[in-house]
């Protein structure tokens, strides 16, 4: 299985929904991308002021 969605623009909407909530978030956040066990994975941090 190459993708968990049925078509690349599935994908993109997907994508562009999750970064919209990202960038709507109050909390003072960084995002980053790291590879684990060879696939690409998105990274999100806060800088502990939401607690």
């Amino acid at each position: 299985m190459d993708s968990i969605y049925r078509s690349t623009a599935g994908c993109e909407h997907i994508r562009r929904w999750c970064t919209d909530r990202l960038d709507a978030w109050p909390v003072p956040h960084d995002r980053a991308t790291m590879t684990v066990n060879g696939a690409q994975t998105h990274l999100i941090t806060d800088f502990g002021f939401s607690r």
